[in-house]
């Protein structure tokens, strides 16, 4: 409980801080009712994406979060939501990002992909986020 503690406070205060970014991600399902915010604090140099009413994946899938730079698309790891749809998941910062060009969730085999390939679930254009 502790770190969960700590993990709020620090995505509340990443949501606070003016030099944060803050994004709505855009479900690309249409037949679902997805919504999400991915907040990006350069200070930090770490990504916050929260998300609601994701559908359960089976076991042998996950969603993997991507950033894109210059059209080069960078994982930032794998993540499944609670048992109501819910997700919160960090990252750090790749070393040497210093803007994304887009974020998108993917749907993706158990364990992650080494390249995008899924199905997307949400996509963010984050060309206006440059630092």
């Amino acid at each position: 409980q502790g770190a969960q503690a700590r993990n709020d406070r620090e995505l509340l205060l990443a949501m606070l801080s003016p030099k944060s970014d803050v994004a709505e991600v855009y479900s690309t399902d249409t037949s679902g009712n997805a919504i999400g915010q991915l907040v990006w604090n350069p200070d930090q140099k770490r990504v916050w994406l929260v998300a609601d009413n994701l559908p359960a994946r089976p076991s042998n899938e996950t969603y993997q979060l991507w950033v894109s730079d210059g059209g080069n698309y960078e994982s930032l790891g794998t993540f499944k939501p609670d048992t109501s749809g819910f997700a919160r998941y960090t990252a750090s910062v790749p070393e040497g990002m210093t803007g994304y060009d887009a974020a998108v969730v993917t749907i993706e085999q158990a364990g992650g992909a080494p390249e995008r390939s899924g199905p997307s679930v949400f996509a963010a254009d984050l060309s206006r986020f440059r630092h």
